[in-house]
C-alpha cells in the first residue's frame, strides 16, 4: 500500500495501520479498498472497533483517541496502548496512565541512496533489534556516531571503527594507529588487529595484545632504536632478502661479523661482499 497520513501518523504497511485502531491486517485491507472507491472517508478508515479506544478522561481532560493521549503525554499511540492494557487489567494507576514521557522522535537518514521509511525497516535490514537501533539514531543525533556507525551490521564493527580514532596507551607508550602498535610489538598490522578484535570480545586480555610473539628461530633482535621480532621484518629494514639475512646472522652468531655488518645497507654489502656471505 502507498503510505497514508492520519492525525499526523504516517502509515506504511496494512498491519502499522490495523494495529493503530485495533483490527486485523484482513480487516483494514477491507476497509482500504473501499476508501480507495470512494465508499469510505479517512476517518471511516480509521474509525476505531476497539472499546478501549473510546473516549478517555484524566483530570477532567478528554481525549477521543491514543493519538490524543499520546500526544498530551509525548509518548506514542503504541505505548500508551500498552499502558492503557495494564491500567485495564489494575496493574497501572490512572496517573502512571498519563506519566509524562521523554519521548524524541529520531530521523532515520538515507544511507548510500537507500532510504528507509520507518525504523522496523532499517532494524530488519541491519538484523538488529529496534531498541539498538533507536539508541544508535540517539548517538548519531547526538554526534557519538557518524553515518557508517549508525548503519555498521554488528557492534564489533563500530567498536574497532572507534578504536582505530582512538590513541592507544600501553608501557608510557602511545600509539596513534594500528601500524605503530604492530611495529612495536612486532607484528604485521593485520594480526595487531585481530588481537584488538579479541580482546574487545573479551577472549584477550590488554596485555596480551601488546605480548611480543613466540618465534621458533631465535631470539629478538635490537639494533639503535629498532627491534626486530622476525628474520623478515629485519631482512625488509636492511633491504635484502630473508635468506640472505638468514646467512648474515650466522656469522654474526659466530663473531665473523660485527652488529653494524649485520645490518649493513645493500650497497655496502656489495662493497664488502669478500666479507659477507
Amino acid at each position: 500500500m502507498k503510505a497514508i497520513t492520519y492525525q499526523g501518523i504516517t502509515f506504511t504497511t496494512y498491519q502499522q495501520a490495523a494495529d493503530f485502531i485495533g483490527i486485523s491486517k484482513v480487516g483494514f485491507s477491507k476497509r482500504f479498498q473501499k476508501y480507495k472507491a470512494g465508499i469510505y472517508s479517512l476517518d471511516n478508515l480509521f474509525k476505531s472497533c476497539h472499546p478501549n479506544k473510546k473516549e478517555i478522561s484524566y483530570h477532567g481532560k478528554k481525549f477521543n483517541s491514543y493519538v490524543e493521549a499520546a500526544k498530551y503525554i509525548g509518548s506514542t499511540p503504541e505505548t500508551f496502548g500498552r499502558r492503557h492494557k495494564q491500567y485495564e487489567n489494575g496493574e497501572i494507576s490512572l496517573d502512571k496512565l498519563f506519566r509524562r514521557t521523554k519521548y524524541t522522535p529520531y530521523e532515520l537518514p538515507a544511507y548510500h541512496g537507500r532510504k528507509f521509511t520507518i525504523k522496523k525497516e532499517a532494524a530488519s535490514f541491519l538484523k538488529i533489534s529496534q531498541t539498538a537501533l533507536t539508541r544508535r539514531l540517539k548517538y548519531y543525533h547526538s554526534g557519538k556516531y557518524d553515518l557508517d556507525d549508525l548503519f555498521s551490521k554488528t557492534p564489533n564493527e563500530i567498536r574497532n571503527r572507534h578504536a582505530k580514532k582512538t590513541p592507544l596507551q600501553f608501557a608510557d607508550q602511545t600509539f596513534d594507529t594500528y601500524q605503530q602498535a604492530a611495529d612495536y610489538v612486532g607484528i604485521s598490522q593485520p594480526a595487531f588487529s585481530n588481537r584488538i578484535k579479541k580482546y574487545y570480545l573479551g577472549s584477550y586480555t590488554f596485555n596480551q595484545v601488546f605480548e611480543a610473539p613466540k618465534h621458533t628461530h631465535g631470539n629478538v633482535i635490537k639494533y639503535k632504536d629498532h627491534t626486530f621480532y622476525t628474520y623478515k621484518a629485519a631482512s625488509e629494514f636492511i633491504g635484502i632478502s630473508y635468506n640472505s639475512f638468514s646467512k648474515r646472522l650466522k656469522k654474526y652468531k659466530s663473531d665473523a661479523i660485527t652488529l653494524d655488518e649485520l645490518f649493513a645497507k645493500p650497497d655496502v654489502f656489495r662493497t664488502n661482499q669478500n666479507k659477507f656471505g
